[in-house]
Order: structure tokens, then C-alpha cells, then sequence
């Protein structure tokens, strides 16, 4: 790191300022002058990571490859672009968005240095939007972890990639908030920033003044398609252990604790007289489960996982669904005015049975323990075929179908009735996260 040399008038008084806004000084001034050119910089936290930053370029898709004709296989079109980062050098390992990647029929990883690199797609996991990429080895750099759950407001960050097919590109700005939940996302909680964050960013990585990765950029809060300063980064200790579930299984397997749960509002906590207003409430503990096994009772409270606070039921569904099943998970709760720690041995969740199927996606019975099963009746989407009609139309898992052509549906027999020598498009009327909506999928 380049250091200010002793004697030297440090910096004009706006240089001061800059330094007392960004660190501690004298540190500050040590990481933002160049001597050389006398100018302030972020060059030297950010130069060893640009080789570890990728743009990733998607060619064809599922119809296009089964299109292909025996022999040399041609290169296909590009089709989308994203971006992408190195975690692991010696594994050759990247992390990029599921969206990014999940429906190419080839994927390839352009690296700075003129490198055009072909990439197997490890796994992905559309509910956290995470995807693991693995790439020959070879002289590949990788950014260093950082520690995304100590993130606060206010922290510098940089968001790196390759927006809209520029160059590599580096944008700053700060976190903008922290612990953000977007709808149709599941239970993850997000990195907000106003670090510039635009259509080919997707992937790339979020870091923070040291440049080590706090988070993966997934989305933006768009109102005419761009970026208007408000940016989601999947937090890095999230990316990591999804990767992680990836590289040893291909997916992530998901645990349980046999537990129905219910978040803790105003209302709640006045009626039980409970201390807080946060946390998951236990309301059943199932015979022969997890919960049972570690001694989980009806009414506890359970206030941290694996060490994080959990502020609501999904906080505490997200924290176990990503927890290896056989793996152990620490829990602290609150039993009347007792505080406990307890630490489960995580299950596998249960197998989604085979249900009907429409368009390319395939519904199952909405599981009782469903963090959407206390709100509404219906199917649950338990997956999509990649480039299907339902995966174009928008249909994800984990949506929840409520309707078919305006009939109720509250079990996956009701919609195989309905759905019986269908021929014409069908309205889903679809509930996803806070949102409803009705998608319309073609019979296949």
C-alpha cells in the first residue's frame, strides 16, 4: 500500500476532511494519497481485485442446443451477460447470479487479462439468486471474504462488473441499508447500496474499503429500467454457503427442525405478554423431529441463530434452510424469563412429491410448516423447466398458485382436474411474497 512519506505537508485542507469522513487518521491518509501524483485514490485497494472480476457471457439456450447437428460443436450467439467473481483460485471456482446463467446452453467467463474461458455450471439456486461456476485454474486471482454480517449504514463500498457491455467498471457509493427484503425473494435479506448498479452488473461483486467481498449484486429497484441509486447485494456469508451446498451436492439441500413458526408483532406481544416485538414464536413442535430431539417447546422465543439476531419467522426459516442437513445450528431463545442455548442437529427437509405438471412447471401440496401456508391456500410451485413456457412467463419456485382461470385451487388434485385436456392458456392466479399476480401459461 503506497504510504505518505514523513515531512510531507499531507494534504490541503478538503484532503483533510476527505481523510476524517473515510478513516481514522492518519491511516486515512495513508490509503487515499498517491505521493506520485499527489491525487486522492481508491487504485490501491482496488487494483489486486480487478483480475478477479469477470464478465460472464451466456450463448444460446435449452432450444437452441437441442438444435445443434452432430460434429464440432459451433459457437453459439451471446445471448445475455453478467457478471462474475473468483472466490476459490485454486479451485477455479466463481460465483455469479442464477439469473444470469440459468438458462444457457453454453456459458463462458471473460477475465481482464483477454482470457476467454469455458465454464461449467456447478449448481444454482433460483431462491437466493446464486449461481457456482467453476473454470481451469490456472493464473486466476480471487477476492478475499470479508464479513457481510458486521455491514452497517454508512459503510464505503464499491460495486464492480460490467454494466450494459462497458469494460470492467467500478462504481462507488455507501451501504444504503442493510437486512432489505425484496418480494418474490424468499426470506434473504439484503445489502442495499447506492453504489451504481445496472443490467450487467448481475453477479459481479459488491466490496468493501479494504476490497474484500461483503456481497453479490443481484438487483436494483429500477422505475424506468436504470439505476437510480438503489441496488440489492446478496450478503457474502449467504453467496458462500449456498456456494458451498453447491460444490458438494449440486444444489442446496435444505434442513429443517420440524417446527411451525409465527413472526412476533405488536399485537402478538401484547397478548402473550412477551418482552419484544422480534423473533420467531415457536407455536408446534412435531413428534419425532429435530425440535423435539433438542428439546424446542411451544411458546419459546427464539431470538438469535447461528449467532445473528432473528427479527421475524423468515429469519429464522432462511438461517435453517440454509444449514447443511446432520449439520448443528445454535439457537438462543427465551422460555418466560429463562434464556436458553440450545443447539439442534439440523434434518433433511421432505422430498417434494411428484405433483401435476402444466406449461413445464410441476406443483406439490403446500407444505403446513410453509412460511406462506398461515396466509393463503393453495399449490406450491416445486419446480420449473428452464426455457418452458412457465419459465418464461415468469412463474418461479416457490410461488404459490391460489387460482386457475378465476376456480379456487387448494390442492394439487383440484388442479389436475382443472388442468385435464386443457388446450388454451391458463390465467394462474399467483400469490409471491406481498404480491399477487396472474401469469398466463400454455399446456404442453
Amino acid at each position: 500500500m503506497l504510504q505518505n512519506p514523513r515531512g510531507r505537508r499531507a494534504l490541503a485542507a478538503g484532503a483533510t476532511v476527505m481523510g476524517a469522513l473515510f478513516l481514522p487518521r492518519p491511516a486515512a491518509a495513508q490509503l487515499l494519497l498517491d505521493p506520485q501524483r499527489g491525487v486522492l485514490t481508491f487504485g490501491a485497494a482496488l487494483r489486486p481485485i480487478l483480475p478477479a472480476v469477470a464478465r460472464i457471457l451466456v450463448s444460446g439456450g435449452p432450444d437452441v442446443a437441442e438444435m445443434s447437428t452432430p460434429g464440432p460443436r459451433p459457437r453459439l450467439q451471446i445471448s445475455s451477460t453478467g457478471s462474475g467473481v473468483v472466490i476459490d483460485a485454486a479451485r477455479g471456482l466463481l460465483l455469479t447470479n442464477h439469473h444470469v446463467v440459468h438458462q444457457g446452453a453454453e456459458v463462458r467467463v471473460a477475465l481482464i487479462d483477454g482470457r476467454e474461458l469455458q465454464a461449467e455450471v456447478v449448481g444454482t439456486d433460483e431462491t437466493t439468486d446464486i449461481a457456482l461456476l467453476r473454470v481451469p485454474s490456472e493464473g486466476l486471482t480471487a477476492v478475499q471474504p470479508g464479513d457481510s454480517q458486521t455491514a452497517q449504514m454508512g459503510d464505503l463500498v464499491f460495486a464492480l462488473g460490467y454494466p450494459f457491455g462497458l469494460p470492467q467498471t467500478a462504481t462507488m457509493g455507501i451501504i444504503s441499508g442493510v437486512e432489505r427484503r425484496a418480494s418474490g425473494r424468499g426470506g434473504t435479506r439484503y445489502i442495499q447500496t447506492d453504489a451504481a448498479i445496472n443490467r450487467g452488473n448481475s453477479g459481479g461483486p459488491l466490496l468493501d474499503s479494504r476490497g474484500r467481498l461483503i456481497g453479490i449484486n443481484s438487483m436494483i429497484f429500477a422505475v424506468a429500467g436504470g439505476n437510480v441509486g438503489i441496488g440489492y447485494a446478496v450478503p457474502a456469508h449467504v453467496a458462500l454457503a449456498v456456494a458451498d451446498q453447491l460444490l458438494a451436492f449440486g444444489e442446496v439441500r435444505r434442513g429443517r427442525l420440524s417446527i411451525d413458526i409465527v413472526s412476533v408483532n405488536r399485537e402478538l406481544q401484547e397478548q402473550l405478554r412477551l418482552p419484544r416485538a422480534t423473533g420467531a414464536l415457536i407455536r408446534r413442535v412435531q413428534n419425532g423431529g429435530a425440535g423435539e430431539a433438542v428439546g424446542l417447546r411451544a411458546g419459546d422465543l427464539v431470538v438469535t441463530a447461528a449467532g445473528a439476531p432473528v427479527e421475524d419467522g423468515e429469519d429464522l426459516l432462511t438461517v435453517i434452510g440454509l444449514t447443511r442437513p446432520g449439520a448443528t445450528l445454535e439457537l438462543q431463545l427465551l422460555r418466560g424469563a429463562e434464556r436458553l442455548t440450545l443447539t439442534a442437529k439440523v434434518e433433511a427437509a421432505q422430498a417434494v412429491a411428484a405433483g401435476p405438471r402444466l406449461g413445464g412447471a410441476q406443483f406439490t401440496a403446500l407444505p403446513g410448516d410453509h412460511p406462506m401456508a398461515r396466509y393463503v391456500r393453495g399449490v406450491l410451485v416445486a419446480r420449473v423447466l428452464p426455457a418452458s413456457d412457465a419459465a418464461r412467463q415468469g412463474l418461479r419456485v416457490g410461488d404459490v398458485v391460489t387460482q386457475i382461470n378465476r376456480r379456487a385451487i387448494t390442492t394439487p388434485a383440484e388442479l389436475e382436474r382443472s388442468i385435464a385436456g386443457l388446450r388454451e392458456p391458463a390465467a394462474l392466479g399467483v400469490v409471491r411474497g406481498n404480491s399477487d399476480m396472474t401469469i398466463m401459461v400454455r399446456p404442453q
